[in-house]
């Protein structure tokens, strides 16, 4: 999402008429369970109730562009002093277009307006989530030069989704809050990875390593892919290496994935890490064996340790400061000269 909010159109909707023209609607929109649309253009938009205590909305967007389809509501009763999240139930249903994302702005009353997006979409399902609320960036349109949001000065949030491409649906939204209460998940939570620009890769210097998303994962899902070439008789290091969404993680008790990889001969195990965001590196006691057929390996969270190389001011892995992740390889290969591929699909953290 980008930085500047402006570029964005708020709206959120109930049962459309027939059509969907995408422009703005001059009748003032009524409060539907202390919600009501926001004042601006860019899509067909209605708000309606949903039993038994939500609202109901359906979209229609048809332009290209990317827009924040949202609801405004004037509170959403007191905040925590150490708030952590935004809780809400929700039920997608698409007509069109993909998954989008749930986008939040809040509004002070000294004229401060913070906002975020969710980075993992939203599923096509009934469920129940935390949005972190660590993240806010200030909006292009706001009004004080505080250097983070005032909880205690929020009177109004704009609750909605932000869309890529044409799309329609309902989105359901009920028991909407700030909570500090920890999260306790009940489903797994599936890591976006076949976006080519979320994988970097470290190497050493007389490494060669290129990384992409191709179709060659299981029943031809998408995987990563990273194509190796190094010398061998020194110790080397190939790192494929994933951004994690900003997500609530707190409550996931391990990491799942699937791989397979053609590894040198003398390294016989993947290298993998999660990093907090201040770089500290953790990594399992065993590596995850080679495979030329694809595996799937777990991994609980509370086996990881430090990696000697790396440093944390408390020693422990903090799940909920997850920044990304290594799926990748080091060692000495026996061979003169060494080369190999690895692929990785399904990444996901399981309750």
């Amino acid at each position: 999402m980008p930085h500047r909010l402006g570029c964005l159109v708020l709206g959120l909707a109930m049962p459309l008429v027939a059509g969907c023209t995408g422009g703005p609607r001059p009748e003032p929109p009524p409060d539907v369970a202390g919600w009501r649309r926001a004042p601006v253009a860019g899509a067909d938009l209605r708000i309606g109730p949903a039993s038994p205590d939500g609202v109901e909305l359906n979209f229609c967007k048809m332009g290209d562009e990317r827009r924040l389809v949202a609801a405004e509501r004037r509170a959403l009763g007191a905040v925590p002093d150490d708030v952590k999240a935004l809780a809400v139930r929700y039920r997608l249903t698409l007509g069109q277009g993909q998954c989008p994302r749930l986008g939040l702005v809040t509004f002070e009353s000294d004229g401060g307006a913070w906002f975020t997006t969710r980075a993992i979409p939203l599923a096509e399902t009934r469920r129940e989530f935390r949005m972190p609320l660590r993240s806010l960036r200030r909006a292009a349109f706001s009004r004080d030069a505080d250097d983070a949001p005032d909880w205690g000065q929020v009177e109004r949030v704009w609750l909605g989704l932000v869309i890529d491409g044409p799309a329609t649906g309902t989105l359901e939204l009920a028991d909407v809050s700030f909570t500090a209460e920890p999260l306790r998940p009940t489903e797994t939570l599936e890591v976006p990875f076949a976006d080519q620009g979320l994988w970097g890769v470290g190497r050493d210097p007389a490494a060669t390593a290129t990384v992409a998303v191709v179709p060659e994962g299981p029943e031809g899902k998408p995987c990563m892919r990273c194509d190796f070439a190094f010398p061998g008789a020194r110790h080397m290091y190939v790192l494929p290496t994933l951004r994690v969404p900003d997500a609530e993680l707190d409550g996931y008790r391990a990491l799942r994935f699937a791989y397979k990889c053609t590894l040198p001969k003398g390294i016989d195990g993947l290298l993998v890490s999660l990093l907090e965001r201040d770089g500290s590196q953790y990594c399992p006691a065993s590596a995850p064996p080679a495979s030329g057929e694809w595996r799937t390996v777990t991994i609980p969270l509370d086996t990881l340790s430090l990696g000697d190389w790396s440093k944390d001011e408390n020693g422990r892995l903090d799940v909920a400061d997850i920044g990304s992740m290594i799926i990748g390889l080091h060692g000495t290969a026996a061979d003169a000269k060494a080369s190999g591929t690895l692929w990785a699909s399904d990444i996901e953290f399981i309750p």
